[in-house]
């Protein structure tokens, strides 16, 4: 193997930094999944039959470990999950433990106000699915010309 001297003048620095924002944004060279490997957290808006729907992905979580709230047109989605201690795992000596705790925080802007008072939340499989219905005020009303 030959040992070559490195040339700084070689390398073009104006031409390597003049393509760098297109490397971020070549949707193509983008592995998504290495920067949300299980999708934790992932959610869908959008709007059906006059309510505002939400989805979210929350694997691993019972809906006891789930806090939801609404204040003005944001929504804040929490989730924190601590494994419990079984008497045998007490006597093991750990390197590395990141099983043991979980959580997750998301506040989304809404598109709309919603009626807090009304909504309703169903959780399936590791899916929230939270309705928020409208408020009176955010729905598109007729006036009649008389």
């Amino acid at each position: 193997m030959a040992i070559t001297t490195w040339n700084p003048s070689s390398w073009d620095t104006a031409r390597w930094y003049k393509n760098l924002p297109a490397r971020f944004l070549d949707e193509d060279d983008w592995d998504l999944e290495l920067f949300s490997p299980s999708n934790v957290g992932s959610v869908d808006v959008y709007e059906e039959g006059g309510n505002v729907m939400v989805e979210m992905r929350v694997p691993g979580f019972k809906k006891e470990d789930l806090e939801i709230s609404v204040e003005r047109d944001t929504l804040t989605i929490k989730a924190d999950r601590t494994e419990e201690e079984e008497e045998n795992k007490k006597k093991r000596k750990y390197y590395r433990k990141e099983i043991r705790h979980q959580s997750i925080a998301r506040s989304i802007v809404l598109p709309t106000f919603v009626d807090s008072t009304k909504a309703s939340a169903d959780f399936k499989d590791g899916i929230l699915k939270l309705t928020l219905p409208k408020q009176d005020a955010a729905k598109p009303k007729t006036i009649k010309i008389s």
